[in-house]
Parts: C-alpha cells; structure tokens; sequence
C-alpha cells in the first residue's frame, strides 16, 4: 500500500513538473510571437495568419526539393501551395515565421522559379510577380541550373535561386475562405 503511495504521489509530482515547463514553454513562444507582431489567428494549429491576405503560412524543416515541397503544400492543407511573397511587409513576416520554428534560421523554398522559360520568374500561385527580393547578384543561374528560389535568413532575408533538386525546409500557405 506505502508502495503505491509513493507511486502516485511520484506520477502527479512529475506530472505537474512536465506541465510547468510546457506552460513556461508555451508563455516564451507567446512572447516570442507577440514581440515579433504575429499571430495564430483563425489559423489551424502550427500555423501563422497574415492578415492582409487572409491567409496562414507554416515553415517545415523537412527537407525536399521545391517539386517536393510543393507537392507536400497541395496535401498538407486543401488548397495549399508554397509560399508567395508580395511585399517588404510580407517577406519579414514569412522570414519570422521561419525563426519561430528553427532559430537556426535555414533557407526556405518559396514559391517562386523560373521552370517555364529561364528568367521569366513566376509565382506558384499566378500572384504577380512585382515584389522581388534577390540578394545582390541574384538571381545568377549559377551552372545553368538554378530554377527555383529560397528565401536566405542572412539578416537582409534576400532570395537566392538555386538548383530545384536541393533538399531544403519550406514555406507553405493557404488562403481563408
């Protein structure tokens, strides 16, 4: 009977542990979101809403090539895509996004490339492609082969295009009905 006792008492002692440090952990990303402007909104779980386009975005860290990637967008969610991006506002948002979910802020695919005819940017979804955000020099085709764009999380969060085949980390989105 002690044995049990001592059992119990154990289980709530390292049941309430593990929720005290869920919930710290839930209050600093609260503060972290808050800090950098953005929100959950009516978003589903894990992802992000941006306001102007009534629409919700979320990084994975899964690597894929950007055919992948945007594969893994159109099944995630119902109607989902790579990201497009269509501002200053816009790019700093995608970019927070992705340093909330890794802090080691890695490159992302977006959905832009250049697939249909080489230098002829398009977005995946036919937003029109007047924002454009490439670092210096980019985008160069480096080899030939460079279709598809990433953004970069150097501090300036510039694009760089690169080979389609690259396994890296993606943006999704889906607009609200």
């Amino acid at each position: 009977m002690m044995l049990m006792c001592v059992l119990v008492v154990t289980a709530l002692f390292v049941s309430d542990v593990t929720g005290t440090h869920n919930s710290l952990e839930l209050e600093r990303t609260q503060r972290h979101l808050e800090k950098r402007e953005i929100s959950r909104g009516p978003c589903d779980e894990k992802w992000f809403y941006f306001p102007p386009l009534n629409s919700c975005y979320r990084f994975f860290s899964d690597k894929m090539t950007w055919e992948q990637a945007e594969d893994f967008c159109n099944q995630v969610v119902c109607c989902g895509q790579l990201a497009s991006v269509n501002s200053d506002k816009h790019n700093t948002f995608i970019s927070n996004v992705i340093s909330i979910m890794d802090q080691k802020k890695p490159k992302a695919w977006i959905g832009l490339n250049d697939i249909c005819q080489d230098g002829n940017f398009t977005w995946i979804d036919g937003l029109s492609y007047s924002y454009k955000r490439f670092g210096t020099g980019e985008p160069n085709n480096y080899g030939g082969r460079e279709d598809c764009v990433n953004i970069h999380h150097f501090p300036d969060t510039t694009w760089n295009d690169e080979s389609c085949k690259l396994t890296i980390g993606f943006v999704c989105s889906y607009k609200l009905c």
